[in-house]
């Protein structure tokens, strides 16, 4: 098992396509992402090849996110070309850290298609987003018969859905400590919505800690078309359609809108919901937030809680949990009492 490195001079590759295609590269090494990309861009769609590939950027180097896609020094993998982002052609691979932008404007380009059978795949601490949202595309796509992880991930502004499962294969989603947002507004077969379940009657959604808001123009923020297995606790819609698919869980919020500032309740507030790319990181409200400090169920459904945010933040912050990727951190202040003490002497003693 080798580690490959992807900077912007002085690594082993320039571009992570080169990385991944790279007959160097074998099964089960790790691809590392670091440096400072200010001047630096990586736009060649990518195609994984080879099993147990991972491929990260690591909290505190400059190519990591902050949470959002802030520009700066941050990686970014923006596709414009008529692919998806990353196909995965095989199992066990891990992405860890990334940007994913898709900015193709033709139709089933995805961010991630997962296009292997069996096995498992893993996204986690990571921002999947569109700049053309107007076509018919996904953040994660899978038709196969696999288990897909996905943990601390914000996806938001594809127009058909943030996760879509088609085919006939029984996929298990294990969908944990995410953020959906803004999806679902192309008209495409009635499989418009956030997490959106068409085919495969096997196939089953274990939902765990996460928000789905603003996904129902046309569809759902949780929709089936045809029946799946729905295990779904302490996450949020928007659209009262959680009531509509779980089959079990507990905790859930119905009916939220999301907000920038408090309107008084029953909402997420969120940095930016406006602007592309959105800013999705939650605003300390600890009053009106219902995504803030709201539960202590650590697992449900086999899925768990990561021990850090999509930051590397420790979660959770208090007792109690945040929903979605990003947990808000509380600052502790030292403050030193300066303690006098006054001692008195009676003169008349002397």
């Amino acid at each position: 098992m080798t580690t490959w490195t992807v900077k912007p001079s002085g690594g082993d590759y320039t571009a992570l396509s080169d990385a991944l295609s790279n007959g160097s590269t074998l099964d089960n090494d790790t691809i590392e992402i670091s440096g400072d990309w200010t001047s630096a861009t990586d736009t060649t769609a990518c195609t994984v090849a080879d099993i147990g590939i991972t491929v990260q950027t690591k909290a505190g180097d400059p190519a990591r996110h902050a949470g959002f896609d802030n520009g700066g020094t941050n990686y970014e993998l923006a596709n414009s070309a008529n692919d998806h982002v990353i196909q995965v052609n095989q199992t066990g691979c891990i992405i860890d850290g990334l940007i994913l932008k898709q900015a193709s404007t033709s139709n089933s380009d995805e961010a991630i298609r997962m296009a292997a059978t069996g096995g498992t795949f893993t996204l986690k601490n990571s921002i999947l987003w569109s700049g053309a949202a107007t076509n018919q595309q996904d953040g994660m796509f899978s038709s196969e018969t696999a288990t897909v992880n996905l943990e601390n991930c914000f996806i938001f502004g594809f127009g058909r859905s943030a996760v879509q499962k088609q085919g006939p294969g029984a996929v298990t989603w294990n969908i944990n400590s995410c953020g959906f947002y803004s999806c679902g507004s192309v008209d495409s077969a009635g499989d418009e919505g956030g997490i959106v379940h068409t085919n495969g009657t096997s196939s089953v959604y274990n939902i765990h800690n996460t928000w789905v808001i603003d996904c129902d123009s046309l569809g759902s923020d949780y929709l089936e078309t045809i029946a799946g297995t729905w295990n779904i606790s302490f996450s949020i819609d928007s659209d009262n359609s959680i009531a509509t698919v779980q089959d079990t869980g507990t905790g859930t919020l119905a009916s939220r809108v999301i907000n920038e500032s408090t309107g008084g309740g029953n909402e997420i507030i969120v940095v930016d919901k406006t602007s592309l790319p959105y800013d999705l990181t939650l605003v300390d409200d600890a009053t009106n937030n219902d995504a803030q400090d709201a539960h202590t169920t650590d697992t449900a459904h086999s899925v768990t809680i990561l021990s850090t945010d999509i930051r590397a933040v420790t979660r959770p912050q208090n007792t109690s949990h945040d929903i979605g990727p990003f947990e808000v951190e509380v600052i502790v202040i030292a403050v030193l009492r300066e303690s006098r003490y006054l001692l008195t002497r009676d003169l008349t003693n002397f």
